[in-house]
């Protein structure tokens, strides 16, 4: 996850970066989602267990969908667009 967010930083630059990840929630959102999609992709090709991945993307959706980032979508939509990324 912090691996994506450090590829968008570089990409960018990282004040630049921070700016608008702190000003901007719907590129906050962006950022976030693409980060927690990589997260999702490394955790279906490393987690054997179905139960266990199941157990990490609902975490990582309850992340993205509460406070955290804002409540800026539902965790139903955040389990279906990191699923889908």
């Amino acid at each position: 996850h912090e691996k994506v967010h450090i590829k968008q930083q570089l990409a960018m630059g990282v004040v630049k970066w921070w700016d608008k990840y702190l000003e901007d929630p719907q590129f906050r959102y962006e950022q976030e989602l693409e980060a927690c999609q990589e997260q999702w992709k490394y955790i279906k090709k490393n987690v054997k267990s179905r139960n266990d991945q199941f157990n990490f993307l609902k975490h990582i959706a309850r992340d993205l969908s509460g406070p955290m980032y804002g409540n800026m979508i539902t965790f139903q939509e955040a389990l279906k667009k990191i699923k889908n990324g």
